[in-house]
């Protein structure tokens, strides 16, 4: 990665203007409203701008005053200046409104957007969170946040209309423009990841000597076999929460329930793919076709398949799929399944090669504005590399 994958990451275009990366040029442009427009003296939500032309209001100016961001219930006047997303054809169906004057020549910039009241943002769904596979529309999300979507990069590509009704997915990187006292609760939200700005942490630092003597000390107690390695976790986290190195509620925060509901469920997939004879007849399969080569053979085939089926579902679905079939493989041979499992446990977590291998490929697919094929270039050699090494070393720490 150092010599040569670096080369092969496509090198992007590093910009901190948020309108610039999202394309908002085309998409954004103020308004003059005359005496005789349609839309003076009607509440905004009712006005023949946004009921006709369905187009989003983002700011409202009034004698030269910026208006917080706008509810539905503001009453519109005469020599207001509105500021607008809308397509290129819509802005041209508002030119030719009577009492309606387009500014032009505008040259949009993040400042434009931000004002004591409103801040511009960048944020990325989160997987497997509330909002992966909803719209913006399924949760409420102007009412519940006060904030307006701008646009949307999504699977790749940029959208400025639709926003509400488009169905997100994990990885999608949202341009919001968020009411300042509103932004303190967007950011708490599980459903978002905030890339545009990086806060430090902040550590209890008095507290590190007694969280790393529990540590050492549930790994030894584990180790030693004094204790099994489940009650000494769970004796570990007690003891960190009484001591203050965690609150209850970061403690609390800290389980992932999905996570922990996910892997009942996959356990209980490996023990019935066991029980009902599946590991084994995927089993045969391997052994059938490539088991008379020897184990090393049979080995690096099944670390290859494992690799190629957790870039394509979870790693940890993936385990818990192959976990009995190795088994089983070595069982049938005489051979000791630990090689076979570490070719599963490894092969499970070179999840390179798609955005959609791993969350955090995800997470960083949309930001970063790669595509699929990036992470093909960078990924293949980097798992082929892993593969080869891994399937000589393997053999040599755990024999067959």
């Amino acid at each position: 990665m150092v010599l040569l994958g670096v080369r092969l990451i496509p090198k992007k275009p590093m910009t901190e203007e948020l309108t610039q990366k999202f394309g908002m040029g085309d998409y954004l442009t103020e308004v003059i409203l005359l005496k005789k427009a349609k839309s003076v003296g009607e509440k905004l939500g009712d006005s023949p701008l946004v009921k006709d032309l369905d187009i989003d209001i983002l700011e409202v100016f009034r004698s030269g005053r910026r208006l917080p961001i706008p509810s539905q219930d503001v009453i519109l006047q005469e020599y207001d200046v509105l500021r607008v997303r809308a397509s290129v054809e819509k802005i041209r169906q508002i030119q030719e409104r009577e009492g309606i004057v387009i500014k032009s020549g505008l040259k949009w910039r993040d400042k434009d957007l931000e004002s004591e009241h409103a801040v511009l943002v960048e944020a990325v769904i989160a997987p497997h969170s509330m909002l992966d596979g909803k719209s913006l529309e399924d949760i409420g999300f102007r009412d519940r946040f006060g904030a307006s979507p701008l646009a949307i990069r999504h699977s790749g590509a940029i959208r400025h209309e639709k926003l509400e009704t488009t169905v997100l997915r994990g990885g999608d990187a949202l341009l919001i423009e968020v009411k300042r006292d509103h932004l303190v609760q967007l950011k708490k939200h599980p459903a978002f990841v905030f890339i545009s700005e990086v806060e430090q942490p902040v550590f209890r630092k008095r507290k590190v000597t007694p969280a790393l003597t529990i540590v050492g000390g549930v790994v030894i107690t584990s180790a030693l076999g004094i204790l099994p390695i489940v009650v000494s976790a769970i004796v570990g986290a007690i003891l960190l929460i009484l001591i203050g190195c965690l609150t209850l509620e970061e403690a609390y925060e800290a389980i992932d329930w999905k996570v922990i509901f996910l892997l009942a469920g996959l356990l209980t997939l490996g023990i019935a793919l066991e029980k009902s004879g599946a590991a084994a007849l995927i089993a045969d399969v391997f052994i059938k076709y490539i088991g008379h080569w020897g184990p090393i053979p049979l080995l690096s085939a099944f670390f290859f398949f494992t690799t190629l089926l957790t870039n394509i579902m979870s790693n940890n679905a993936t385990a818990a799929l192959l976990a009995p079939v190795a088994i089983v493989v070595a069982q049938s041979q005489g051979w000791s399944p630990r090689p076979f499992l570490m070719a599963v446990m490894f092969g499970a977590s070179l999840s390179f090669m798609t955005p959609i291998g791993y969350q955090t490929n995800t997470l960083i697919y949309g930001p970063g504005q790669y595509r699929f094929s990036d992470f093909i270039r960078v990924g293949t050699p980097l798992n082929i590399l892993c593969w080869l090494i891994l399937t000589w070393l393997i053999p040599v720490l755990w024999p067959f």
